[in-house]
């Protein structure tokens, strides 16, 4: 039985330089809230020097610019920090192919394949289980009355889901169930099974 009051989650969001890692864009911050049951145990906002510009959306999106990240820390750099910060937790994210897909790629780029057993996409929930007027974290928060203003950096996003998912008595979490069957370089083309009511659970392999 999935015991949530003592489970351990990792928030996560990241900002990128653009949309698609086949084109090149790259991670330049990561941002991680890791709580145990209603606990937060730490939180975790890391710029990276992406090697690549910033798009001209991305900039206006995030505010950053180049010259912010330059001095930042090459992901090769961090990512044995952000693999402990995931390791042994429920990864939870707001689009989670988004931000697995770009992790997938900074850990190919360094000859190492990463997958993970448990990961909750509260995108993919929301659409399941409830009715926005759009399915923004910002939209969500407003429709829980929750007074958060996302300003489109890596925390913020990690924060913001972290509150909705506190707001909802965990049951963006507790209702989905998911059955992955993935190899190690597929990613997200796996199946995903909803059941509501149950426990968050996988079913492939995983390093973390």
């Amino acid at each position: 039985m999935f015991d949530i009051s003592n489970a351990r989650f990792a928030f996560l969001d990241l900002e990128t330089t653009g949309l698609s890692p086949w084109f090149g864009d790259r991670i330049c911050e990561v941002g991680i809230v890791v709580t145990e049951g209603k606990r937060i145990k730490e939180q975790v906002q890391q710029l990276a020097n992406p090697e690549h510009p910033l798009s001209p959306g991305a900039a206006s999106t995030n505010g950053l610019s180049d010259d912010d990240l330059e001095s930042a820390p090459l992901f090769a750099e961090i990512a044995d920090e952000v693999l402990g910060w995931l390791k042994g937790a429920v990864v939870i994210c707001h689009n989670a192919q988004f931000d697995i897909q770009f992790l997938e790629s900074e850990f190919k780029r360094l000859g190492r394949v990463i997958q993970f057993s448990n990961v909750v996409d509260t995108l993919l929930l929301a659409r399941q289980y409830y009715e926005f007027p759009s399915y923004s974290l910002q939209s969500i928060a407003e429709s829980f009355q929750l007074p958060l203003t996302i300003k489109h950096r890596a925390l913020d996003g990690a924060l913001a889901s972290r509150s909705i998912n506190s707001s909802t008595n965990h049951s963006m979490i507790t209702s989905v169930f998911i059955t992955r069957r993935c190899g190690p370089t597929k990613g997200f083309n796996c199946q995903l099974n909803w059941a509501k009511r149950s426990t968050a659970t996988s079913g492939c392999s995983s390093n973390i």
